[in-house]
């Protein structure tokens, strides 16, 4: 055979091979349309597509959405006019990147310390209540993937890795953000959530990811300008601000 006609096989096979590959994306891609489009049914929400999918829903009142990425779920919920300061719970060794503000604190729970690092803003931030309570919902995702809890200004996020992506788990992972979100927010009552023992964080110059003033290394949204410090914005993976979204800074 010719190195000629040798090349030409090759490339055959080349192309049938990214031909095979491409049809099993394309089937995979429908196949969890398919399984967005039924959890989003059951959480009374609509699946979106597009440069990135996510399935907008309520919990309670407040507007929430499932986001999906390719090694994360994430559910994010508005809780503008209502975080009382920041809060973020991840595991040992995961999650590893940290905001610049924020201190270690104890749930009083052994379990939830043992396998979580708790890194909230002020200090004073968290009493003791809820947190036996958080710790099983805890327990409960880790049934989904590898998770994390964050408490900014203006969202409360769950995210999980790697992530099932069938509709049964994607139901599962809302239903348990929303049972941390009544936990650690309340769900309007007024004996429910964390007992939080400080005032809200004050809008000036402070993070609103971490709640630390910003006096160095801060960048902007480059969609709304809203700042934030650099190693926050690396964390969050993006806009912090819930109605933006945007994944660049200045």
């Amino acid at each position: 055979m010719s190195t000629l006609a040798l090349v030409a096989v090759l490339l055959t096979f080349v192309i049938a091979g990214m031909i095979l590959t491409a049809s099993i994306d394309d089937a995979r891609v429908r196949r969890f349309h398919l399984e967005a489009t039924s959890a989003a049914v059951q959480l009374n929400g609509r699946f979106e597509s597009g440069n990135w999918m996510a399935i907008r829903f309520h919990i309670g009142n407040r507007a929430a959405r499932l986001e999906v990425e390719p090694e994360v779920l994430r559910v994010v919920v508005d809780v503008r006019g209502r975080s009382p300061g920041a809060l973020q719970l991840h595991r040992h060794g995961v999650w590893a990147r940290r905001w610049p503000g924020g201190y270690e604190v104890s749930t009083g729970d052994v379990d939830l310390d043992n396998n979580f690092a708790v890194r909230a803003n002020p200090r004073s931030l968290v009493g003791e209540a809820a947190w036996p309570e958080v710790a099983q919902v805890v327990r409960r995702l880790r049934a989904l993937g590898v998770p994390a809890v964050d408490l900014l200004r203006e969202t409360f996020s769950v995210r999980v890795a790697p992530g099932l992506r069938d509709a049964g788990s994607l139901v599962a992972l809302a239903r348990l953000a929303e049972d941390l979100h009544d936990l650690v927010i309340g769900d309007g009552s007024a004996d429910a959530g964390i007992l939080w023992v400080s005032a809200r964080l004050a809008a000036g110059g402070q993070c609103q990811v971490c709640g630390a003033e910003m006096t160095s290394d801060v960048v902007k949204c480059a969609s709304c300008a809203t700042p934030h410090h650099r190693d926050c914005w690396r964390y969050v993976g993006g806009c912090s601000t819930f109605a933006c979204q945007s994944r660049r800074f200045v």
